[in-house]
Formats: structure tokens, sequence, C-alpha cells
């Protein structure tokens, strides 16, 4: 039962480098987060978003970057993107109950019974409905036959694996637009303000350690006046 509990959080974990950016969306509201530098694995940086939210869609964003203005249709991208996700954001609340919830009961209480079987029989054919729908909006998502077989494997192989789902998807994402952009774009004028002034210690700080690149500083010199013009 821990197992179950340990497979999810562990899932949940990815990886990310100090110079990007997590953006999480629900219901059209968006949030950002910065990496901690506390816990590093192999050069980059571990994040852990609220595991009692796995139906928020995760996108990362990298700087120094273009700046490359929304133009409509990238815009009309995330939009197809995101009410494509919704079926999979219910599948996402739906595969909580049953692994997160019921099998454990199920577990502890129901063992030999009829009724567990009931529980493991809803749980995979509902990771098998699951990865019939990725399938078909496979274009809509923007998800590749390779990435497609990657996510199913994962969430047939280990039922927890699949209450992330949205986040699976999500991150698989590709954005064209920089992350000043894409904060205005998405978050509230109070959160864009935090948001630059956040970006402008990291770029400090990037620029303080590496003295000795010449190439990347002027790159993050000319970004840093970007984030002013904001400011």
């Amino acid at each position: 039962m821990i197992g179950i509990y340990g497979f999810y959080i562990y899932d949940s974990i990815f990886l990310v480098y100090s110079n990007q950016i997590v953006f999480a969306e629900s219901l059209g509201k968006w949030k950002f987060s910065f990496p901690s530098y506390r816990y590093r694995l192999r050069g980059k940086f571990l994040f852990l978003p609220n595991i009692f939210t796995p139906y928020k869609a995760i996108f990362l964003q990298t700087w120094p970057s273009q700046e490359k203005q929304f133009s409509p249709s990238n815009n009309n991208k995330q939009k197809i993107f995101l009410k494509a996700l919704l079926p999979f954001r219910i599948f996402s609340v739906s595969t909580a109950v049953l692994v997160l919830l019921a099998l454990p009961f199920g577990i502890f209480f129901l063992a030999g019974s009829n009724q567990l079987l009931i529980i493991l029989l809803s749980i995979y054919f509902l990771n098998l409905t699951l990865v019939t729908n990725l399938w078909l909006d496979r274009k809509k998502l923007n998800l590749t036959n390779k990435e497609i077989i990657s996510i199913a494997i994962d969430v047939i192989a280990c039922p927890p694996f699949a209450v992330n789902i949205v986040k699976k998807i999500s991150l698989k994402m590709r954005s064209e637009n920089s992350p000043i952009n894409f904060a205005s774009k998405h978050l509230s004028k109070k959160d864009v303000i935090i948001f630059n002034s956040i970006l402008l210690e990291r770029v400090n700080e990037s620029l303080d350690g590496n003295e000795s690149n010449p190439a990347l500083c002027e790159k993050l010199q000319k970004f840093k006046k970007r984030i002013g013009i904001r400011l």
C-alpha cells in the first residue's frame, strides 16, 4: 500500500535546469514556480508539483531566449491543446480516486474478494481507455508516436503513473514563446511584476556565476535589458 503512494510521488517528481521556469495551469488560472537550488541531481534540480492537484497542466519555459510575440496561430494552438487536455484531466482525477483511494482500501479491507477484482479491472479498463484517447487526440496534443508509446508503457505497467497523465502530456508541449511574453500573456498583472523581479534576480545570479563565459554573459545582458523594460 505504501508502494502505491511511493510510486505516485516518485513519478510526480521531475528534473529541471536552473534556467527553467515551471508554469501550472488549471481552469484558465496560471501560476509559476522557479526551481529551488536545494536538491540537485546530475546537473539538474528536483521539482515536485502539488501532489494533490495532478489535473494541473505543467509547462516549462527556458531563459535566456529570443523575444517572440504571441502570434494568433501560436495562441490558437495552445487553446486547442488545452481543450484536448480536458478529458485527460478527468482521467487523472478518476484514476487518482481508484488507484490512490479505492485500491488501498480494497487491499486492506477487501483482500481476496470480488470487489477488489472489480477495482483492479476498473483501473486497467480506465488506463486502456486513456491510451486509446491519447492515440486519437495525438495531433491536437502534438505528440509523436514514440511519446505515445512511452506514456502508454508507463500507465499500463504502473497504474499510479497514470494519475500524472496531464503532467506527462503537457511537459512534452514545446513552446515557441519566451518566458517573459508567456508570463505577460497568462499571469495577472501583480504576478507578472513578481515574476519579472524573481527572473531578474536569477539572471543576475547567472551573470555572477558565468563571468568566464563572455558569449553567455552577452546573451544574459541582452535578456536582462528586456526584463528591465517590463519592470
